[in-house]
Order: structure tokens, then sequence, then C-alpha cells
């Protein structure tokens, strides 16, 4: 007994429970203090221009009508949820007229409900384990690669650029260039000359997708390899260095590991208590145009 009182959703469950009580004996006759929600045409398109100030109300207009049907389902349940959680942070009491002010109760309810779910939290070492064996991409350390390269402009050079590297890569094995002096040679590049343990992304932001694709393909080795074209001409590479992916073992990245499951464990309890909330109300959707 004493281990359910620790539930959190069991939590939740009171005190939907209480304010779903507080509702029905505090309850005003007006529309807008029962238990419906009314997603119409008119509320939808002025949730989507606070969603975006730069629309106007034609251009709300458009862009709802644009939506396909699965995306308009996914924006009336959005509106359908600020809905529900700004019903259920009133109900503690607190007012707010304007459309920012109802962003800023929504998330202080949800700021106060991730902190008291975070605090309750506690991993036992086989639900860390677990967690990290399932999801390895999450901690993988992604292939490394060390080179340099003596480049050849396009821009410069025209069709000319891939055979003058061709020559240089010969000229440097035949004097066995070493990795250090290869920058004396070819054009300035936009960015470095040396690349130190980079990732085909960061490879990728400089010469292009099918350029790191290249380099990762190549083998580490003391000689000259190439042309390899970029997204500005042609390169002639060293490459010195190769790290394989490899994912760290479970004591390196507990930390993060017990970051990424207790967020994904905060999220769960935090969409269980918006069902429990929204199940106090009647949704009615009608996006008929209303006529003028």
């Amino acid at each position: 007994m004493r281990n359910l009182w620790r539930e959190p959703l069991l939590h939740f469950l009171i005190v939907g429970a209480l304010l779903f009580v507080a509702f029905e004996f505090y309850g005003q006759d007006d529309a807008e203090s029962d238990n419906t929600i009314r997603v119409d045409r008119e509320g939808l398109l002025e949730f989507l221009r606070h969603r975006d100030p730069r629309l106007n109300n034609s251009g709300a207009a458009s862009v709802l009508e644009s939506m396909t049907a699965p995306e308009r389902d996914s924006i009336v349940a959005q509106y359908v949820r600020e809905e529900v959680l700004f019903r259920q942070a009133q109900a503690l009491g607190l007012e707010q007229y304007d459309y920012a002010g109802r962003r800023r109760l929504i998330s202080q309810l949800d700021y106060i409900n991730r902190g008291f779910l975070e605090e309750q939290l506690q991993f036992a070492d086989e639900e860390l384990v677990n967690y990290y064996e399932t999801n390895p991409a999450r901690y993988e350390e992604a292939s490394m690669v060390t080179f340099t390269h003596v480049f050849f402009s396009s821009e410069r050079h025209g069709e000319q650029a891939g055979a003058l590297a061709a020559d240089t890569l010969i000229a440097l094995n035949e004097k066995a260039v070493p990795f250090h002096l290869g920058a004396a040679e070819g054009d300035r590049f936009l960015y470095h000359k040396n690349y130190v343990d980079k990732s085909a992304q960061e490879i990728a932001s400089h010469f292009g997708a099918e350029f790191a694709e290249s380099v990762f393909a190549l083998p580490a080795a003391e000689t000259w390899v190439g042309p390899v074209a970029s997204n500005y001409g042609y390169h002639v590479l060293m490459v010195s260095r190769q790290k394989l992916a490899v994912v760290p073992p479970f004591d390196a990245v507990r930390g993060q590991v017990v970051r990424d499951l207790s967020a994904q464990r905060v999220q769960e309890e935090l969409d269980a208590y918006y069902e429990l909330a929204r199940a106090n109300y009647d949704v009615v959707v009608d996006l008929a145009e209303t006529p003028r």
C-alpha cells in the first residue's frame, strides 16, 4: 500500500477527481464554464493566428482549407489539448485573459507537473540497462575521420581543376610529401586544410554529402588519394585516422540514460494526466464557415 501511494499517476487521478468535483460544485451557468469544448471554425482560425502571428484572418483561413484531413485532425487535437490544460490551470484559482497569458498559465502547469514527477522518479539498475540496450542509437558515438586535403577550385580552374588535382596526386606521392606539408599545395579553401576527428555531418556541412561519404570510405594510410569531387572543386587527400562508430559502455553514459528515461517517463505521465483531464469534457467540432 505504501508503494501505491508513491505512484505519480495515482496522485494525478486524485487531483483530477478533485478538479472534476470542483467543476461540478462551483460550475457557473454561462457557456464557457461548462464541460463542453466547442471547436468551431472561428476559434480554430484564431488559434492558428496566435500560433503564427504572421497570419491574418484570410491567411489562417487559407492554411486551414489547404490542410489534409489528418492535418486538420491534428490541429484540432492540439486546440483541444490546450483548452483542457488551460481549464485545468484555471481550476487552480488563477485568471488569465489574453492568449500570451493563457500560454504562460499552461506552461506553469506543465512546469509544476514535470517538477513533481521528476521528484518521484527512481530507477532500478535493471530498468536503466534495459533502456540503454533498447536504444543503442541514442548513445552511439559517430564515426570520425582525420584528414588533410589539397584543393583545386572549379571556379578558378574550370574544367582543368580535376586534371590539376590528378597531376598533383602523382607528384605528392612521388615526393612522399607527409601529412603536415600538404597544405602548401593547391588553392585556398573556404574552410580548413586539416580536419581532425570530424563526423560525417561536419564534413558534409563543409564539402557536401557525397564528399563526406567518399572520405569515410577511404582507408587510413600515409599516401595521397583522389581526386575526390566536392561542391567546390576537386581534392587530393591523405586520411590519417578512421574511428568507427561505437556505443560506449553503460557506465560511461549512465547519467544520460537516467535523463533520457526520466524524460520519457515524465512525458508518459503528462500524457496520462491530459487524457484523464480530457475525459471530463465533451468536445464538439464544427468547422463550418460562419455566415457573413
